[in-house]
């Protein structure tokens, strides 16, 4: 299989089919990926917070959902000291409910 930077390749869904994607268009910002999927250009790999909104409004369809990636764990790092900071708590407990949410799945 070729691999490019920026390309993806691999297995989907499982099974044994080997699927190369040779993209129509390559970006480097998530605006200009939801731009060009919103125009039609193409099929846009985002990840759920992304997408929720455009879905909900009918700007984006979601295909493909059956051979969707697991869920990648997110972890948040912060200094113990600033923890005591009444701003970084409401951030910190805010990115937690966001979490038990399933927001980043």
């Amino acid at each position: 299989m070729p691999f490019l930077p920026g390309l993806i390749s691999g297995v989907y869904g499982g099974g044994d089919n080997i699927v190369d994607i040779v993209p129509r268009l390559i970006v480097n910002s998530i605006d200009a990926t939801i731009a060009a999927a919103e125009a039609g250009v193409g099929l846009a790999n985002l990840l759920s917070y992304q997408s929720a909104p455009r879905i909900a409004n009918g700007q984006l369809v979601e295909v493909l959902a059956d051979h969707a990636p697991s869920p990648m764990p997110v972890s948040l790092l912060y200094d113990p000291g600033r923890a005591a900071m009444p701003a970084v708590r409401v951030f910190i407990e805010a990115m937690r409910e966001q979490g038990r949410q399933g927001a980043w799945s």
